[in-house]
């Protein structure tokens, strides 16, 4: 019976040994930092992962990687992975942004303010001229964000006044457009889109078409 119970006892030692090691060793694994040949740098949980690619998860995000793009792979232990997300926390949550935009209100705009990882931002545009100018305050809000493109669902405010050339004979003809709106934003790598409907008084029918394109970094 000794014998017998020294085996079992042996037996149950070695089970929870191996169970140790494998969940130690799924634990390494389970989080990974890659660099990309654009370089690129990505950190988080890997939520699936084959020969062709790597998905991982990051704040919420879930990010295809193809296994081509990969310069090179690290993954990450406890400690290095506690250690990485301590440095996520104390980077800043707003950046600063600046750009130029051709579209509303003033045609020919500049466009700062902040961009946010998360939440709601503020931005302005706008010019100032003697024949054309507006500006527009719009608070974004975060929808998603995978590595450097952000969507954002926008809130416009804003006024324009846009007055034609001058003619000889001819009553010069101005359109002013005082509005609120809603619409999506995306900027991505630089390139910026707002795109919107808004309602207002002025020169124009509601509801009107509101936009901006150009760059934005």
């Amino acid at each position: 019976m000794g014998m017998f119970i020294r085996t079992m006892v042996c037996f149950v030692l070695c089970i929870c040994s191996y169970n140790c090691l494998c969940a130690s060793d799924s634990t390494k694994v389970k989080r990974c930092k890659i660099i990309q040949a654009n370089g690129n740098e990505l950190v988080g949980e890997i939520v699936r992962e084959d020969s062709l690619e790597i998905v991982l998860k990051s704040e919420g995000v879930e990010s295809k990687v193809s296994r081509i793009q990969i310069k090179q792979i690290t993954y990450l232990n406890k400690h290095e992975w506690e250690s990485d997300s301590l440095q996520k926390e104390i980077e800043p949550k707003q950046e600063f942004v600046i750009g130029a935009t051709l579209g509303s209100p003033a045609i020919y705009n500049a466009r700062l303010g902040s961009r946010s990882a998360e939440g709601l931002s503020f931005q302005v545009s706008g010019m100032y001229s003697k024949d054309v100018y507006g500006f527009q305050l719009s608070p974004i809000l975060l929808l998603s964000k995978n590595e450097k493109t952000y969507q954002y669902l926008s809130f416009m405010f804003g006024y324009s006044y846009i007055r034609g050339p001058e003619q000889s004979g001819y009553v010069t003809e101005v359109n002013t457009w005082t509005f609120a709106g809603v619409g999506y934003v995306l900027n991505t790598r630089g390139f910026f889109l707002e795109l919107g409907l808004s309602v207002g008084r002025g020169s124009y029918s509601s509801p009107q078409l509101i936009f901006q394109i150009g760059y934005v970094n």
